[in-house]
């Protein structure tokens, strides 16, 4: 009985140490052709946003949910700054060249970076962030934008058909008693 319990406090101390960017329960598995060259041709193309109200609701309860326990005269505030660095873009993509990533969203300056997941500035509107971007081991694409006080980290994932894209948000910031996240559904246009 004692080595049971000891069986299972090491897999729970393990799973503990498995990275941030690995794939958490709610994201789908990969494509089981994970490849670099095969994530790049599987991701290539334009999305339009699929995920109608839910997921919009979805979104701002997170974002209250992160903002609840703020003074109540800043909680507004911070909401109000969330929601603007969270808008839903009606249409996203990717391209591949040159060994970077580049990815496109409606109303905003393509994002660019090299595709081994170092950092580079990246302006937009009046904020300069650092953009990383990188094919994972498994496939799914991972991107950061890191500013001075706060992050936003995006994983997209295929469906195995590749029509369908999930992408899993969170932002992180040490002026959030918690992070906001959330997901939402696009589809291969």
């Amino acid at each position: 009985m004692k080595l049971r319990h000891l069986l299972l406090a090491s897999a729970i101390a393990l799973t503990a140490l498995v990275p941030a960017a690995t794939a958490s329960a709610d994201e789908p598995a990969a494509p089981a052709d994970a490849s670099p060259t095969a994530a790049r041709d599987r991701f290539a193309g334009n999305y339009a946003y699929a995920g109608g109200e839910k997921q919009q609701q979805a979104r701002d309860a997170a974002i209250e949910k992160a903002t609840d326990s703020m003074f109540f005269a800043t909680r507004g505030i911070a909401r109000g700054r969330v929601k603007d660095k969270t808008v839903i873009r009606a249409v996203i993509g990717f391209s591949f060249g040159g060994g970077n990533i580049t990815g496109t969203a409606s109303d905003v300056a393509p994002a660019t970076s090299p595709e081994n997941g170092s950092a580079v500035p990246y302006k937009s509107g009046s904020d300069t962030v650092q953009l990383s971007q990188k094919i994972l081991p498994d496939g799914r694409l991972f991107q950061t934008f890191t500013a001075s006080d706060g992050s936003r980290s995006n994983t997209y994932v295929l469906s195995a058909d590749g029509k369908t894209l999930n992408i899993f948000i969170t932002l992180k910031s040490e002026k959030l008693p918690q992070p906001v996240s959330y997901t939402l559904t696009y589809v291969r246009k």
